[in-house]
């Protein structure tokens, strides 16, 4: 019976205590760690912006957007990325992208947002890449306009988001949100 008794009593202790010394270990040892896509992308190389980027930069393309997206869902998702920004008081820069056309070619000054020419092919809505992600090298289709480039304080593309599509804009939340430590 003794024996019985002090098995019991040592399994007991043996299944409170396992959960807390894993917990203690991951704890101690583990690392949470969350990594972002990166793109084959560098600011300088895409769009045209001359002040420095404090957090984050985000381009905006809303030119020829597809007859299949709704005004209302751009509306909505743009109001739900204005609330989440004013929640954590802060935002990126946000820039509109430009398309070249005669008039830029003849200004002195290029405006903020003129994506340069050899860039044109990264607002094509059929473009496919190849991206470093957490798992790898992986090929990624960028989504249709309206859409938006985040670019972080280095100057690297960090994600491409449909600004339509509700599960893309919350992915733009969250890793605005890891990128800028919020």
């Amino acid at each position: 019976m003794g024996i019985l008794k002090g098995a019991r009593t040592g399994l007991l202790l043996l299944l409170t205590a396992g959960p807390i010394l894993v917990f203690l270990f991951l704890y101690t040892f583990g690392k949470n760690h969350f990594e972002l896509d990166t793109y084959p992308l560098k600011r300088p190389d895409f769009c045209q912006f001359q002040d420095t980027i404090p957090e984050a930069l985000l381009f905006i393309d809303s030119n020829n957007p597809s007859k299949q997206i709704s005004q209302k869902a751009f509306s909505q998702q743009k109001e739900r990325l204005r609330v989440f920004w004013e929640k954590i008081s802060s935002s990126p820069v946000i820039v509109p992208i430009k398309r070249i056309d005669s008039s830029d070619r003849l200004a002195s000054t290029i405006p903020n947002g003129l994506v340069y020419q050899k860039a044109e092919f990264w607002l094509s809505a059929d473009t496919v890449l190849e991206i470093q992600s957490a798992k790898g090298l992986s090929r990624k289709r960028l989504p249709a306009p309206p859409r938006a480039f985040l670019f972080d304080k280095n100057q690297n593309l960090r994600g491409v988001y449909g600004l339509c599509i509700g599960l893309s804009v919350d992915t733009l939340m969250l890793e605005y949100k890891i990128l800028t430590d919020h």
